[in-house]
């Protein structure tokens, strides 16, 4: 798939100052696989199971999405899409850094990871989320505003770079200017909610006034940061802290903590090349569906079963006094009962609420096929068939055309 290049992109300086980032990015990415290679035990910032093993992990997702980046570069030509891809996905490759360098070795490459995923990686993931998916920023007016916004990250990256104080003893900021740090928390603020805020409000306005096949591509994006969402949200509860160094921490639970991550550092390459490659877009409206219809009922039949244990363990102690594992098993079989009605009620109510058409659809041709085994008539059975093509398919015109019989 080759996508139209547009005059402004194949031509602009911002395009050109882009792949000149992206060229100096690919090398940083070498010396990083280079030296992971030649040091593969060393220790990462995060151990978990082994001490080097989340270095490549992190090693891994980051080249996915070099990979996706520079497919999508080839496949959709002179969209700006796969030039962010490629820088952010060099800043995902970054956490598989070595902690044993020595000292003053580890501050320097530690602040020069940091310059690089606040100053390019953070600032190109906003921007994949103002340009995405045509390439182009919305809404276009006024113009150059969306690079103004993304000079205005980096500048904001570039000082929270300075004012982060370097409290992390493997990497010492050899630069940390302590006048600024009173402002980190500000800065903390801006690059996390407001600028990204931001960028997701531009998303949301071109959902709004996209085409069909652009709110399929945006409506990827959501489901799989949705997704990230709650489970980001599921693992604060389960594993409140993402200090993985604790020695508190259970195995589960620092692994848990990791898988979280990696999610995070490769979904941006998954629901992009799933978008701009459109591999399997429309599936995205099935793929929702069953996430309503199933998310509705694990956490109803969640409800049921730990209420019925809580209320029937409660009302045979009142009674005997002890406990009972009877309970449990009711409390399962209970489960087993309701989950068929259950499906089959959630999903006829998300159906009719937010997959309308479909639904009403369904219904018709339901009623169609009820009428077609009682039907003799052979004139009003045509007749119907057309209400239903034109009810369900809604095309602009329809002829029913009918062969001699032999």
């Amino acid at each position: 798939m080759t996508g139209p290049v547009s005059k402004l992109q194949k031509f602009s300086p911002t395009w050109h100052i882009l792949r000149i980032f992206a060229g100096i990015s690919l090398v940083y990415y070498a010396w990083m696989m280079f030296d992971l290679v030649t040091h593969p035990f060393s220790p990462g910032n995060n151990p978990v199971l082994l001490p080097f093993l989340f270095r490549w992990l992190s090693a891994l997702a980051g080249t996915f999405t070099v990979v996706m980046a520079l497919y999508i570069l080839r496949r959709v030509r002179g969209n700006i899409n796969g030039l962010l891809l490629l820088l952010f996905g060099v800043g995902a490759a970054g956490w598989s850094l070595r902690t044993d360098f020595g000292t003053p070795a580890n501050g320097w490459v530690g602040f020069l990871y940091v310059l690089y995923f606040l100053c390019i990686a953070f600032p190109a993931l906003d921007g994949l989320v103002i340009f995405f998916p045509t390439g182009q920023a919305f809404p276009a007016r006024p113009a150059n505003w969306a690079w103004w916004f993304l000079l205005t990250a980096v500048l904001v990256g570039f000082l929270a770079v300075l004012a982060t104080p370097g409290s992390d003893p493997n990497f010492p900021n050899p630069i940390g200017i302590s006048g600024l740090i009173p402002f980190t928390q500000a800065l903390t603020i801006l690059i996390l909610l407001i600028l990204p805020g931001l960028a997701l409000i531009s998303l949301l306005l071109r959902y709004r006034s996209g085409g069909q096949v652009e709110r399929q591509q945006i409506r990827w994006l959501l489901w799989l940061a949705g997704m990230g969402v709650i489970v980001s949200i599921a693992l604060t509860i389960l594993a409140p802290t993402s200090n993985n160094n604790d020695p508190a921490m259970s195995l589960a639970a620092r692994s848990a903590n990791i898988a979280g991550y990696i999610y995070w550092q490769v979904f941006p390459a998954v629901a992009i090349g799933i978008a701009l490659l459109r591999y399997r877009l429309w599936d995205i409206d099935r793929i929702i569906r069953r996430t309503l219809v199933y998310g509705v009922i694990s956490g109803t039949l969640g409800l049921v079963y730990f209420g019925g244990v809580t209320i029937l363990q409660w009302v045979f102690s009142a009674v005997s006094g002890q406990q009972s594992s009877v309970i449990i098993v009711i409390s399962t079989l209970l489960i087993t009962v309701l989950f068929a009605p259950l499906r089959r009620r959630v999903q006829i109510f998300i159906d009719r609420r937010f997959y309308r058409q479909k639904y009403d659809a369904a219904r018709t041709i339901e009623s169609f096929s009820a009428t077609a085994r009682n039907q003799v008539e052979f004139e009003h059975l045509t007749t119907q068939l057309v209400n239903v093509i034109e009810k369900t398919i809604q095309p602009e015109s329809i002829s029913l055309w009918l062969g001699k019989d032999r």
